[in-house]
């Protein structure tokens, strides 16, 4: 697949693992949605998304799994863990962020943790 190449003033992700690259990009204009997703061409892929949400309350948004708490930034994420599949889900103001896939925690923190704010 080609590497796609993302144009926007959102902020995103500076840190991708080692081996993947971004496959998809989409988002809209006025800064309150997009979805990007990453893979390694392993079969091993990842997403990013930004939303714009009412509630402050992570809960109305996400059903966890034994999650636990996990500090990003000023604020507190949920991570959790289903089979193989690893997320972590935010609200940070009023975007809920969550970055979800194959990556193990550690990586799917880094992640998280370079977003600028």
């Amino acid at each position: 697949g080609e590497v796609v190449v993302i144009s926007t003033s959102m902020p995103i992700p500076t840190y991708i693992p080692e081996g993947y690259d971004c496959l998809e990009y989409q988002g809209n204009n006025d800064s309150s949605y997009y979805d990007i997703d990453y893979g390694n061409g392993q079969g091993e892929k990842y997403t990013v998304t930004r939303q714009l949400v009412k509630s402050g309350n992570v809960y109305d948004y996400v059903e966890p799994v034994n999650e636990e708490d996990i500090p990003i930034g000023n604020t507190y994420g949920l991570y959790w863990q289903e089979k193989e599949t690893h997320t972590l889900v935010w609200i940070w103001g009023d975007i809920l962020y969550t970055v979800s896939g194959d990556l193990e925690r550690n990586e799917i923190l880094k992640v998280a943790h370079s977003i600028p704010y």
